[in-house]
């Protein structure tokens, strides 16, 4: 129920009506956080808006049904819990500012929030567990292409998981770049990879990525395709972005989470099962695919970054199986 308040002077006049109020107090609220983390409440606020009219739901007050899609938008995006989390305080801090009940203390968006985390940290415990996923294999990516349109979306994807594959690169690797780490020349594209897990303290280190037999495939054109498409054109700004309904590009870098999400997706499509697959399926299938086509282990290593020969054979598991079989050896 919204609140109704009006306070008067000794003549009883209105010193200030109900709207007003609310303003201040909004106003106050925000002064009481740190300016970027104010500056983080009001985006958070604003993207809860921008969804909520793009689906025809009111804010003011929202019902706990929307903040339910909501929140489920935001898990099956690839936001993080914290995100989400953070989210659920604005929405239920603006309620409360402005008179109204607040809709996250419904047991409706408190049970969905519970299995959410629960979600996550099943995820978490997966990748905890040695990221043991089934390895993507040029066949899979072929196939995939193949279904593929000319939606921005598939644009973008279809360099993300092709560079990703190309370069062995973890996903958290993938989303951080920017349009300065590439250069482009004859030979293809050199990639600067300015951190990573093995590379804590930031010394950097380039990856060589060249131009692909086929057009269809070739994980350069495919990230040309997008840079153009998207106008991404210099400075350091994320190369890979999210992309709201519609088809427009937003200025916003993905999150990690989302090389997961697409390459499952893809999974799905060619009717593998997608709990198999993950965002580590494209480093592993990189090995993989290597090895199997006769790279050295030298030469691989140098792609993914590896410094411990036992931990990158842990990666190609069962791709020279029947390769110098001593089996095939015994006249049989």
């Amino acid at each position: 129920m919204k609140t109704q308040i009006t306070t008067t002077n000794s003549g009883g006049a209105a010193l200030a009506n109900l709207q007003d109020l609310q303003q201040a107090a909004i106003g106050f609220i925000g002064r009481s956080r740190a300016a970027n983390t104010a500056k983080a409440y009001d985006a958070d606020w604003q993207d809860f808006e921008s969804w909520a009219a793009a689906h025809g739901v009111e804010t003011r007050p929202a019902k706990p049904e929307s903040v339910v899609m909501y929140v489920t938008h935001l898990a099956t995006s690839g936001r993080r819990v914290a995100t989400i989390e953070r989210r659920l305080v604005t929405i239920s801090q603006r309620h409360e500012a402005e008179g109204y009940d607040s809709p996250t203390r419904s047991l409706l968006v408190r049970t969905t929030m519970k299995g959410i985390r629960r979600s996550a940290q099943d995820q978490e415990h997966a990748d905890k567990r040695g990221g043991r996923k089934t390895p993507v294999m040029t066949e899979h990516l072929k196939d995939w292409i193949n279904g593929l349109t000319g939606q921005p979306i598939d644009t973008r994807n279809k360099a993300m998981i092709l560079l990703g594959f190309a370069g062995a690169f973890r996903r958290s690797e993938l989303i951080a770049l920017n349009i300065n780490d590439l250069e482009f020349s004859s030979d293809g594209v050199t990639v600067t990879i300015r951190k990573s897990k093995t590379d804590q303290e930031g010394l950097g280190r380039k990856v060589a990525i060249p131009f692909g037999t086929y057009p269809q495939t070739c994980p350069v054109i495919a990230l040309q395709a997008w840079l153009k498409l998207a106008r991404i054109e210099s400075g350091p700004v994320p190369v890979f972005r999210s992309i709201h309904r519609g088809g427009k590009i937003s200025d916003k870098r993905l999150d990690d989470r989302m090389v997961a999400i697409t390459v499952k997706a893809a999974a799905k499509r060619l009717g593998l099962n997608p709990d198999d697959f993950g965002g580590h399926s494209l480093r592993a299938g990189h090995v993989t695919q290597a090895i199997k086509g006769g790279a050295t282990e030298l030469n691989t290593m140098r792609q993914t970054g590896h410094k411990s020969v036992n931990i990158f054979r842990g990666y190609y598991r069962d791709a020279d199986l029947f390769t110098n079989n001593s089996a095939a050896n015994l006249g049989l």
